[in-house]
């Protein structure tokens, strides 16, 4: 079936009793006489199967042309009203824009009665699958005669039908960018609220990639429109041009993107290449405080009985931070640092406070000025503390990272962060964390899912990624052909087993 449609729209089931389980959906569904009649498909107390002259239509059509090709008009159509007077052909509720149906002069309302030699009726919706397949069956590129109802008045139209697109376009995986991208279908196009097909859709983003570290990044559901300065229509034209660019150079390469997002369209400049995720080397340490914080909004400190008042609120106070050493506590109000007011009122100051902590060398001793009630509001006892400020712990960016091309998905070791995001007990054996996993490849295809945490590899403990690396070389030096990841999810954990195949 075409890849993202709605798979009751083309098949009218065979409706049985037979159990079906996970597993054995895709099995045959046969006849008292051990005659096959259905593809077992679906289980929804009762069950369901694919006919079975369906299926070998479909199948024989892919072993002739490796493809299904069906043909399409641009119609959305649904049974006739139950007040009708008429009770032949079928409602039509909407024309796809710029779809042939709509050159041909169809409107939304109109009642289709016949199309070339074959009178339409469609009164249930148990109908309708039959109807879809008749339309998807016509001959492409050929002039058919259409006879419709509008106002009570027959009229003739004439339509040519065109190959039926997919619903969700083939997603490619492009390195050299850092994401997976496909081009627009007509479908996709019209929910974005767009006129054309043209651009590439961006439909993941590598973490650390090209994309993800432009300035503005390229975020997942971005359409790419221009590279420097010419507009690229698809995906073919894009691959093309990142061949050209790139050449056999090493160094990254600069690209002026211009691309579309929420009907707005921004510039960017990315970097191409496919560069190693390595150690990127620590970052300046700055002053840290080791707190989480929400703005004092206005109707925040009203509510709290201290109109006027202005700072930040704690959140959590992390372990072994200067915050906890020095007895900060969760719901504490910080108004003032070293006697000056912290003004932040509403939601967008969110990054003033730890602006003004970072202007701070580590190790200064501030003084804090808070607000603390150990009961109710109203916050009445304002204390001062002083604190000598710790060094910021390494980021999510200066964590060493290993990305493994064959089952395609990339590790990170564990920051101090992702243990504070995480329950404290359940952190005791987690070293490094999945990031990113490429869709369609064989780690994705195992279930392997980011923010997953690497416990084993084939039962060996992993405590960082060059271990890993190690490990995953080993095993396809070896050509093992299953390896088996515990992972971490949640409070769960879970047992990954990817079966390899190896070209060479």
């Amino acid at each position: 079936m075409l890849e993202g449609e709605n798979v009751g729209s083309i098949v009218r089931w065979i409706g049985h009793d037979a159990p079906i389980y996970g597993g054995n959906s895709g099995g045959p569904l046969v006849n008292m006489q051990g005659e096959i009649i259905g593809i077992n498909e679906i289980g929804m107390g009762l069950s369901g199967a694919i006919p079975g002259n369906l299926a070998k239509k479909v199948a024989d059509e892919l072993i002739k042309n490796r493809e299904v090709v069906r043909s399409s008009i641009g119609l959305e159509v649904q049974p006739l009203f139950k007040s009708s007077s008429y009770k032949k052909g079928v409602f039509i509720s909407d024309v796809t824009e710029g779809s042939p149906a709509e050159l041909a002069g169809f409107l939304s309302g109109d009642i289709l009665l016949k199309i070339g030699d074959k009178e339409v009726s469609v009164n249930f919706a148990e109908e309708l699958p039959l109807f879809n397949q008749f339309i998807m069956d016509l001959p492409l590129s050929k002039k058919i005669n259409a006879l419709i109802l509008r106002n009570d008045k027959e009229i003739n139209l004439e339509i040519t039908p065109i190959k039926r697109e997919q619903v969700i376009p083939p997603v490619r995986e492009i390195r050299l960018w850092g994401m997976t991208a496909s081009n627009l279908s007509l479908i996709m196009a019209q929910e974005m609220k767009r006129k054309t097909k043209e651009g590439v859709f961006v439909n993941n983003v590598r973490p650390g990639g090209p994309c993800n570290e432009a300035k503005p990044e390229i975020r997942s559901k971005d359409i790419i429109l221009e590279l420097n300065g010419s507009p690229i229509n698809s995906l073919e034209e894009l691959m093309d041009f990142t061949e050209k660019i790139s050449g056999d150079s090493q160094a990254p390469v600069s690209v002026l993107v211009g691309f579309e997002r929420n009907m707005e369209k921004y510039l960017t400049v990315i970097k191409l290449g496919d560069k190693k995720l390595e150690d990127k080397g620590g970052e300046v340490k700055k002053a840290w405080l080791g707190v989480g914080f929400q703005v004092l909004t206005r109707d925040l400190a009203e509510a709290l009985g201290i109109k006027g008042t202005t700072g930040v609120r704690l959140t959590n106070i992390y372990p072994g931070s200067p915050g906890e050493k020095y007895g900060l506590k969760t719901g504490d109000l910080i108004i003032e640092l070293d006697g000056d007011t912290i003004t932040s009122s509403e939601p967008h100051d969110i990054d003033f406070f730890p602006a003004l902590v970072r202007q701070y060398k580590t190790g200064a001793t501030v003084e804090f000025t808070v607000l603390r009630s150990d009961s109710k509001p109203p916050y009445g006892e304002k204390i001062k503390i002083k604190i000598e400020l710790g060094s910021s712990p390494p980021s999510e960016k200066e964590m060493k990272r290993y990305r493994d091309k064959d089952f395609e998905f990339t590790v990170r070791n564990v920051t101090f962060m992702d243990t504070i995001k995480t329950d404290k007990e359940l952190m005791n054996d987690k070293k490094i964390i999945v990031e990113a996993v490429d869709e369609g490849g064989w780690a994705s295809l195992g279930h392997m899912a980011v923010g997953d945490f690497i416990l084993r590899i084939n039962d060996i403990p992993i405590p960082d990624v060059d271990f890993a690396d190690k490990i995953m070389k080993e095993l396809k030096s070896q050509k093992v052909t299953h390896v088996v990841f515990q992972v971490q999810r949640g409070i769960h954990k879970i047992f990954i087993e990817i079966q390899t195949k190896y070209t060479n």
